[in-house]
Order: C-alpha cells, then sequence, then structure tokens
C-alpha cells in the first residue's frame, strides 16, 4: 500500500512539476508576443528559411563549403536577431513600466477626483439644509401672516417673497456650480487619461 501511495504522490508531483513548466512557457510566450519578439530568442528565423526549401537542402549536397556557408549565415541572423529579442524585451520593460504608472496615476487621479467630488457634494448638502431651513422660516411666516389676514401686497409679505426668490436662485446657482465642478472633474481625469495614454503609446 505504501509503494502505491508513494507512486500516487510521484505522479502528482510530476504533474504538479509540469502545469508550473507549462504555467512558465505560456507565461513567457506572452511575454515575447508582447515584446513582438516571439521566435527570435534562437534560431527559429534561420530555421524557417530552410524549412521546405528544395534548393537549399541540394545546396548543402555540395559538401562541407556550402555547411560552412550555411553555418556563417546562421550566425549572422542569430546576431541580428539577438540585437531585435533583447531591444524588443528592453522596450517591454519600458512600455511594462510606463503602464504600471499609467495605471496607478490613473487610480491615484480617480482618487484624488473621487474625494474632491465627495467635499464638492458635502459642501451642496450642508448649503442645500441652510437654504431650506431660512426658505421654510420665511415660508412659515408668510402663512402665519396670510392666517391673519394680511395681503400678499403688504411691505413684509413682498419681502419674505422677494427673500424666497432670492433663496431660489442661490439654491439653483448651487446646482449649477456643484455640476460644472464635477464635469470640470471628470473633463480632467478623461484629458489626463488621454494625455498619458499618448505618452504610453510612444514607448514604441
Amino acid at each position: 500500500f505504501s509503494r502505491e501511495l508513494r507512486e500516487i504522490e510521484d505522479k502528482q508531483e510530476k504533474e504538479i512539476q509540469s502545469r508550473k513548466f507549462l504555467e512558465r512557457e505560456q507565461s513567457e510566450a506572452k511575454r515575447l508576443a508582447s515584446s513582438f519578439v516571439e521566435h527570435l530568442d534562437g534560431h527559429q528565423l534561420f530555421d524557417s528559411l530552410w524549412r521546405g526549401d528544395e534548393d537549399g537542402r541540394v545546396l548543402m549536397l555540395v559538401g562541407t563549403q556550402a555547411q560552412e556557408l550555411a553555418d556563417e549565415y546562421d550566425k549572422d541572423i542569430f546576431e541580428l536577431t539577438q540585437e531585435i529579442y533583447k531591444l524588443g524585451l528592453e522596450r517591454f520593460t519600458e512600455r511594462d513600466e510606463e503602464i504600471r504608472d499609467f495605471f496607478n496615476n490613473l487610480f491615484d487621479g480617480q482618487e484624488e477626483l473621487q474625494i474632491l467630488g465627495q467635499k464638492e457634494i458635502e459642501w451642496f448638502l450642508q448649503f442645500r439644509e441652510i437654504i431650506f431651513e431660512e426658505a421654510r422660516i420665511k415660508l412659515l411666516k408668510l402663512e402665519q401672516n396670510s392666517m391673519h389676514g394680511e395681503d400678499e401686497d403688504t411691505p413684509e409679505n413682498i419681502k419674505l417673497s422677494d427673500a424666497l426668490d432670492k433663496l431660489n436662485i442661490q439654491f439653483e446657482d448651487a446646482i449649477n456650480d456643484l455640476w460644472q465642478a464635477l464635469m470640470a472633474q471628470e473633463l480632467y481625469l478623461h484629458e489626463s487619461i488621454q494625455v498619458m495614454y499618448r505618452k504610453t503609446s510612444m514607448v514604441f
């Protein structure tokens, strides 16, 4: 039983190692693809030139000189592709850093604007409470005057009505100011994203 258990454990360990290897391979392939240098980390380009090349196969039958020429050609292509490969990885690193900075700045900007927006809204809510309370008091006074038989055209009632109109205008102005402030913040964030995106795109 213990032998069978060890075999099962060994099999599971091999499967785990195989999955890890496959994940590393996939991660590396993704990294190379993102760097636009996949298939340039070895002799793949040179091999692809000869694959299915009947004339090349016949040429190789000439002998040592042809083989030496092919080896030299392979070496030259490999050196060239290695330069491209290394440059691609360098650019990938730069681009990866730019992308991280982009999202960090984006999240920071969103958080900052969210805080500013919350402050604007909190101020508006406090202002609204003050305006509503003042309006309530003046409306109550108008109702009391009306119940006492006072005419709407009395100096006091006219003054109260004018005050209510001013409060209404102030409230509408506050709503408009809040909307303008929030839209300005949204526009600023949008423009900042566009600028950061253009800078990020210039890496390549």
